[in-house]
């Protein structure tokens, strides 16, 4: 089984990257098309509305974080 990971684009939603959050989403769905992938499941993500407005994501009902927590969140809960 394949798996990609696009990393968080919190930074480049909120303007710091003009644009190049969008761009790197809009590649890495087009390769993982290329790929065969008929869909991706983005986790962890944040914020949601750069998705849903990129690329029409949208959450899947009755999903929670899981193992898909982002890492300075598990760090900062071992460290408190």
């Amino acid at each position: 089984m394949h798996t990609a990971r696009f990393l968080r684009t919190d930074w480049c939603s909120r303007g710091i990257a003009h644009g190049l959050g969008t761009a790197l989403l809009l590649l890495c769905l087009e390769s993982m098309r290329e790929l065969g992938y008929a869909y991706a499941v983005i986790g962890g993500v944040g914020p949601i509305e750069f998705y849903e407005k990129v690329c029409g994501a949208f959450v899947i009902p009755g999903s929670q974080v899981g193992i898909y927590t982002s890492l300075f969140e598990l760090r900062a809960a071992e460290s408190a």
